[in-house]
Order: structure tokens, then C-alpha cells, then sequence
């Protein structure tokens, strides 16, 4: 994960370039760690891969998908507020050390309630679909 979104914290703007967060409302684990099992099952969603599975294992792979959580992050400078997921995307063919495809994916949708339940239910739906474009960038592996 970027930084500032290495932890449970819930983040949230209220202007340009500076992170807060909620004292009271967090995440069940870090948003890179809640994301690992969802990309998986979006990979394997396609139907494109014999075995999808998380690290780490010990199992050899042909292909390797880096995530990074750039952003995620309600904005209230906007009303209604807008959550904002952001992920930078690697494909890698482990063997060939090549990067097969990159995509940065950003996608912001408006919060249901300007607090943080709102911010969940906008994250989530956010979420489902970055998960769509990672799954298209798996489906077009070569």
C-alpha cells in the first residue's frame, strides 16, 4: 500500500493533498490485506487461469499480479462526499521477469451519507468495480 493507507485507519480529505482519519471507524485489517483474497477470486473469475492462487505459497506460477493500494480515501470537499479507490496493477511473467500489462485503475463513486457508513457502502461499490477492470487486465494476458 501507498502511504497513509497502510493501516486500518479509514481515510478521509477535506481539501487537495492532506489525509485525516476517522477516530472512531476503521477497517477490519488493512485495505491491501481485505483486497488479496478479492483479487484472486476476480483472476479467477475470468476463467482464464488453470489455478488461481494468493501469496504467499510455494506453488511455481507462470504469471504474478502486483497490487499497490494507491488510494482509498472519502472526499469531502466534494458533496456528496466521494470515496476514491485508486490501484496501480502489474501483470508479470514470473519466468520471463517481463511485465506482461499495467493499468491504474481509479475509480470514485459518490458516498450514500457524508460519514463513514456512507464511505463503506461507496467504497465497496468502488471496489467491485476496480475488481472489474483488474479481471479485464488478467483476461487479456497474451
Amino acid at each position: 500500500a501507498g502511504p497513509g493507507f497502510d493501516s486500518p485507519r479509514m481515510a478521509y480529505a477535506t481539501e487537495p493533498h492532506a489525509l485525516a482519519y476517522f477516530a472512531r471507524h476503521q477497517w477490519v485489517d488493512t485495505p491491501a490485506r481485505m483486497l488479496q483474497p478479492l483479487l484472486a477470486r476476480a483472476a479467477e473469475s475470468t476463467g482464464c487461469f488453470a489455478a488461481v492462487v494468493q501469496a504467499p505459497t510455494s506453488v511455481a506460477a507462470t504469471l504474478r499480479l502486483d497490487t499497490e493500494v494507491v488510494e482509498l480515501v472519502q472526499d469531502f470537499s466534494f458533496h456528496p462526499s466521494l470515496v476514491r479507490v485508486a490501484l496501480r496493477v502489474q501483470l508479470v511473467e514470473v519466468d520471463a521477469r517481463r511485465v506482461v500489462a499495467t493499468r491504474d485503475v481509479v475509480v470514485a463513486v459518490p458516498a450514500s451519507s457524508d460519514d463513514p457508513p456512507g464511505g463503506v457502502v461507496a467504497a465497496n461499490r468502488a471496489m467491485e468495480a476496480a475488481l472489474g477492470e483488474v479481471a479485464a487486465l488478467c483476461a487479456n494476458d497474451p
